[in-house]
């Protein structure tokens, strides 16, 4: 195709204004991948590599944004977990390159921080409150340890699998984990703050609090028994309360408690889960803003809801490759068509903001335990309720 002027619509709904310019090369460029710089109005899109770009303008107000290739308002991420009540704790881990990610399911409650160990009420009591040792299943040992019972059996025995219960915690993640001294602490006024644990302590991410680093250690996996520092001791296995690492000498084995029980390396033993005390974490990323990566496979051909923008959709033209288009008109995506209703997948495109004659509103959502907090300009971001309350539309704020 010659350079010149460029006035072609793709062969499915490209709908869009066209900028009619000096063409430029598309060697090297993805077809149909929409591209262009991060922030801009405008971008464009190549037909094949031995074609010329064409240029398009965002709707009025959105920007371009390569991490979702479409046209946004600003998007704002979550960088903390949302508290349901006073004292509500989740786990906290360092990432300088990623930043914080948080999760939305609560840990315990309760006030001040487990210090690990020494006296009653501690997270396994350590002094006089050990629970039973790594001795045979039925021997003795049991204690109190923290003022739970302690597990009359000790452990069952060297080899058995993990039972692990169904996951009720959300981590916070990341690909780094050098420290584990911090955690999230919901105060009074149901915000998250960072916490760290005083010195010489690690945050439990199974109890949810602060114990001693001769109990936990920051390292994933089981332990290296070739270390002394590990040796003729039994080490929390994070991914199951009722299992545990012991090593032997130089040997790592993996031990389980009695069924209903969990491993509590404080006590060196095994206490009764009363009320779930022990609680595996479940890994938790922030979803993408969109999977760009997998949302067509298994959907070449199809018409998929664009999840930030209710009047605009991604058209799958191959499964690599999803391209992205607004409705005509002003209209929504709805089911696989444009529309004049709004879908009940819209957020804040709905909201008419000279009419409000306010930047900032909060509507409902679809689920009453929710609503959308709205910002002009701004991707509207859904939040949850405190716990046993509900989204008053009327007052605008949640209600008991």
């Amino acid at each position: 195709m010659a350079k010149g002027t460029i006035c072609v619509l793709l062969p499915f709904a490209l709908i869009a204004v066209i900028h009619c310019q000096e063409s430029w090369d598309c060697k090297g460029v993805k077809p149909y991948e929409l591209n262009g710089d991060d922030g801009d109005s405008k971008y464009f899109v190549c037909l094949s590599q031995n074609s010329d770009k064409l240029y398009y303008d965002c709707p009025e107000d959105y920007k371009f944004r390569l991490e979702t290739r479409s046209c946004t308002l600003e998007l704002d991420q979550v960088t903390k977990p949302t508290c349901s009540f006073a004292g509500e704790k989740f786990v906290y881990v360092d990432n300088d390159d990623e930043g914080e990610e948080g999760g939305e399911s609560g840990g315990e409650g309760g006030g001040e921080e487990g210090a690990g160990g020494g006296g009653e009420g501690g997270a396994g009591g350590g002094g006089e409150g050990g629970a039973g040792g790594g001795g045979e299943e039925g021997g003795e040992g049991g204690s109190e340890g923290g003022g739970e019972e302690g597990a009359e059996g000790g452990v069952e025995g060297e080899g058995g699998e993990g039972v692990g219960g169904e996951s009720r915690v959300k981590a916070w993640t990341s690909r780094s984990e050098t420290t584990c001294d911090s955690y999230w602490l919901c105060d009074e006024e149901l915000v998250a703050q960072k916490q760290t644990c005083e010195s010489g302590f690690s945050f439990n991410t199974l109890l949810l609090e602060c114990v001693s680093n001769k109990y936990w250690t920051c390292a994933e996996g089981s332990p290296d028994c070739e270390s002394e520092d590990y040796r003729n001791k039994k080490w929390t296995n994070k991914k199951d309360c009722e299992t545990f690492y012991e090593c032997i000498g130089t040997t790592p084995t993996k031990r389980k408690c009695p069924s209903g029980y969990y491993f509590n390396a404080t006590g060196q033993g095994c206490l009764h889960n009363i009320n779930e005390q022990c609680k595996v974490p479940t890994a938790w990323v922030p979803a993408p803003l969109v999977d760009l990566e997998n949302m067509c496979k298994g959907n070449v051909g199809k018409f998929l809801p664009d999840p930030n923008y209710c009047k605009a959709y991604y058209y799958c033209v191959s499964e690599d490759t999803p391209y992205w288009s607004p409705c005509d008109n002003d209209l929504y995506f709805d089911n696989g068509k444009c529309v004049s209703n709004a879908p009940k997948t819209c957020k804040c495109e709905t909201i008419d903001w000279e009419k409000e004659k306010v930047d900032k509103v909060n509507i409902p959502s679809s689920d009453p335990k929710k609503y959308y907090y709205c910002v002009k300009g701004k991707v509207g971001v859904e939040i949850t309720c405190p716990q046993g309350m509900e989204f008053d539309e009327e007052e605008g704020m949640c209600a008991e």
